[in-house]
C-alpha cells in the first residue's frame, strides 16, 4: 500500500486510526497494532517514501529475511475438501523453500509494556477532526468485559451519539469495550479538546442509576448480539481462534454474560471503570491547533 493511498484514507476512517493511536497507550497488543498499520505507520511509509530507492531496496532484503523464514510464518488454510490435497501441497512447497524450521515460537510482543497517559494530535489538512480517547479494562475472558460491551452500545445511543452529533455537529460518534480496552471516538467532528470532555462526563452520566433503564440495557443487548451473530464468511471460519486465541467456548461463555447482564451490572463497571480512569489514552488527528503543548499534547506533523 502506497504512503498516498494509506494517507489518503485517514480522511474517510480517521476515527478508526484515532482509536488505534489511543488505545496504543493503555495496551500492549494495540500498541503492536499502532506500529503495524496505525498512525505510526502511516508516518512511517510517509518518510521511507523520500528516501533513496537503494536505500529502501536493502532495507526490503533485511526484512525479507526476517519475515520469508519459518520461524515468522503462522499458516492458516480454509478449504473445500476437493482442492484440500493441492492446497496443502502447494502451500508445503512454498514453506519448505523457505528457511529456518517450523517450530513454535512466541507471539510477537513489547517487552517491559507499561500503561500510560499520552495525548497525541497528527496534523493533517483536513477541516475537521477525529478523536478518540481509550480506558484500560479487563481481557476478554474476563466476566467484566460483557457488561462493558453493553454499556458501550447503551452510551452510544443514549448519551454520546447526542452529545456528538445532535449537539456538537459531528457525523457520528460512540464507544466500544474491545479486549482490554474501553474506546470513544468521534467521526469528522467540528470540535477538538471539547469533545474529550463530552467522553469525561460519559462516565459520570453512565453510573448514575437514573440515567440507564432496563428497556436501554435491552436494547444495549440486542445491539451487541447483533455483532455477535453475524453470518461468518465462509472464508473467514476459524480465524477468531487463529488470530486472536479465543476458543469457542471462551465465545459462547461470553454469549451467555451477554444475555445475562442487567442494569446494576452496567452501573457497576462505569463507577469502576470509566469514573476517573488511573490512565487513558487520547488522540486527535485533525488540522493545527495552537497552544495544544501547553496541555501536554505531543503534536506530530502528518505529510
Amino acid at each position: 500500500m502506497s504512503a498516498t493511498s494509506t494517507g489518503n484514507g485517514i480522511a474517510y476512517s480517521g476515527h478508526r486510526y484515532a482509536m488505534s493511536s489511543a488505545a496504543s497507550a493503555i495496551n500492549p497488543a494495540s500498541a503492536l497494532s499502532e506500529i503495524y498499520s496505525g498512525m505510526h505507520h502511516v508516518n512511517l511509509l510517509s518518510a521511507l517514501s523520500t528516501q533513496d530507492a537503494g536505500e529502501l531496496m536493502a532495507k526490503f532484503k533485511t526484512l525479507a529475511s526476517l519475515l520469508l523464514n519459518k520461524n515468522s510464518i503462522k499458516v492458516a488454510l480454509n478449504t473445500i475438501p476437493e482442492s484440500e490435497e493441492r492446497l496443502l501441497s502447494v502451500t508445503s512447497s512454498f514453506l519448505n523453500d523457505l528457511p529456518g524450521s517450523c517450530t513454535s515460537s512466541p507471539a510477537p510482543s513489547l517487552q517491559n509494556f507499561q500503561a500510560a497517559d499520552k495525548k497525541m494530535h497528527h496534523v493533517l489538512p483536513f477541516p475537521i477532526n477525529f478523536t478518540s480517547q481509550s480506558i484500560p479494562t479487563v481481557p476478554y475472558t474476563h466476566p467484566d468485559t460483557a457488561p462493558l460491551r453493553v454499556l458501550g452500545a447503551v452510551m452510544s445511543s443514549k448519551f454520546l451519539h447526542p452529545e456528538i452529533r445532535e449537539k456538537g455537529g459531528a457525523y457520528g460518534g460512540g464507544a466500544m469495550a474491545g479486549s482490554g480496552t474501553f474506546t470513544f471516538y468521534s467521526y469528522r467532528d467540528p470540535k477538538n479538546l471539547e469533545t474529550f470532555s463530552v467522553y469525561r462526563n460519559s462516565g459520570e452520566w453512565a453510573a448514575n442509576v437514573e440515567n440507564i433503564s432496563d428497556q436501554d440495557v435491552e436494547e444495549g443487548q440486542l445491539r451487541v448480539f447483533q455483532k455477535l451473530d453475524e453470518p461468518v464468511q465462509p472464508g473467514y471460519r476459524g480465524l477468531r481462534q487463529f488470530l486472536s486465541g479465543i476458543q469457542d467456548q471462551d465465545f459462547k461463555e461470553h454469549r451467555i454474560r451477554v444475555k445475562n447482564v442487567q442494569k446494576k451490572d452496567l452501573i457497576d463497571v462505569a463507577q469502576r471503570y470509566l469514573v476517573d480512569p488511573p490512565v487513558s489514552g487520547k488522540t486527535l488527528i485533525g488540522p493545527a491547533q495552537t497552544g495544544l503543548e501547553d496541555f501536554g499534547w505531543t503534536t506530530v506533523k502528518t505529510q
